[in-house]
């Protein structure tokens, strides 16, 4: 008989589990092993803010050829307090742009990319005022959301008001 131990990987869970195993039939006495194993499956995680002065949540720059690059994995970390894992056992995996805080809406614009943990933002054609959500998301998809302000000169409209009498 192999033993078989099923995990639900649908359900976060983060506990100290213990393991018996026995031969009642073993001669010349029954034989008895326990196993202690941590089962951890990811989601019970905290994505925390490490540094909310960074300038990529309050962007202010006039259009120009240069492109904007930001890295994105010394903003944030894994707070796995009152939990056994590890931050390493579920890292930050994904980062997104978002209309909302809970990324229902990702932001389709096309002036900003995310590659890898790199945030690169294009600021040739200048950008009206934006209000968006940068979001860190955990292997267990536990999410960090923190707002971001955009504004990029070179959009604005001019127009002269007539004064003729």
């Amino acid at each position: 008989m192999d033993p078989v131990v099923t995990i639900d990987l649908k359900k976060p869970f983060n506990e100290m589990i213990n393991l018996l195993a026995s031969i009642d039939n073993a001669k010349p006495k029954p034989v008895q092993s326990i196993t202690q194993a941590i089962v951890v499956v990811c989601g019970q995680e905290k994505v925390v803010l490490k540094d909310k002065a960074n300038k990529v949540f309050d962007i202010k720059d006039v259009k120009s050829s240069k492109i904007l690059k930001f890295e994105l994995g010394p903003i944030w970390e894994v707070d796995t307090a009152g939990v056994l894992q590890t931050a390493e056992d579920c890292p930050i995996t994904e980062w997104k742009m978002c209309d909302d805080a809970t990324c229902l809406t990702p932001s389709t614009e096309l002036w900003h990319k995310i590659t890898d943990d790199a945030l690169t933002i294009d600021i040739n054609d200048g950008i009206p005022l934006e209000n968006k959500f940068l979001v860190a998301i955990t292997s267990g998809k536990a999410m960090g959301a923190q707002p971001l302000k955009i504004l990029v000169c070179g959009q604005e409209k001019v127009s002269v008001v007539s004064t003729a009498t």
